[in-house]
């Protein structure tokens, strides 16, 4: 028990924490309990293992180099999540297209990743990824980015046209007027109906609560 007591507290922390992870890992992205427990425990090694072949990397404190590992494999997770769900709703020739598609963008992520963290490896290992290589990863982000704003674009304009919509309709039926036509006493009533209606539901509520307590 003596023995015991003198290991320190992240010894028996850290593997617990893991384990706990790769359970909630693998109910949320779905995916195999086996895979998320052996992925969480794999980077527990890390202090252990002979990193000689990288001094920059066998330089970085023990749980440094196990969040760095865990957040790699947390990439790859999601990335693995994105291309199953892209595969199942994909038949046909396109499959092989959207997978070359999300696997640039996975690859373009662990670049990015790569130099926030240590952006000298990536020059010693891959010289010249700035060619061919980022180019088609600078595109692919670029064709995403793209999409997004589209998306983005495409909400903005369906909120701009149904607000616009709804605004002709309330100034119709309420006022028989169009927006542009409204004076400052119609808003006002506008303002006064509803401050009405939120303080008749406020003393309804208020009576119900002390009908309850009573």
């Amino acid at each position: 028990m003596t023995e015991l007591s003198h290991i320190p507290w992240y010894v028996l922390a850290i593997p617990c924490c893991a384990l706990v992870g790769a359970y909630i890992v693998s109910k949320i992205l779905r995916l195999s309990l086996l895979v998320s427990v052996l992925g969480g425990a794999a980077p527990l090694a890390l202090p252990y293992t002979d990193l000689s072949f990288s001094p920059q990397l066998a330089a970085l404190k023990p749980l440094v180099q196990m969040g760095g590992a865990w957040g790699l494999l947390l990439c790859s997770a999601l990335g693995w999540v994105l291309v199953r769900g892209a595969v199942r709703s994909t038949s046909g020739p396109l499959i092989i297209v959207r997978i070359g598609y999300l696997m640039l963008l996975c690859s373009a992520l662990a670049v990015v990743g790569l130099l926030i963290a240590e952006p000298k490896l990536l020059d010693s290992y891959a010289p010249g990824w700035r060619g061919a290589a980022g180019i088609s990863l600078l595109c692919a982000t670029l064709l995403s980015m793209s999409l997004a704003f589209v998306r983005v674009f495409k909400t903005a304009a369906l909120l701009a046209l149904w607000s616009f919509a709804s605004l002709v309709l309330a100034s119709q039926i309420f006022f028989e007027k169009m927006p542009n036509d409204l004076i400052r006493e119609d808003l006002h009533k506008i303002e006064s109906s509803v401050n009405g209606g939120l303080a008749r539901q406020a003393v309804r509520r208020l009576g119900q609560l002390s009908d309850e307590s009573s």
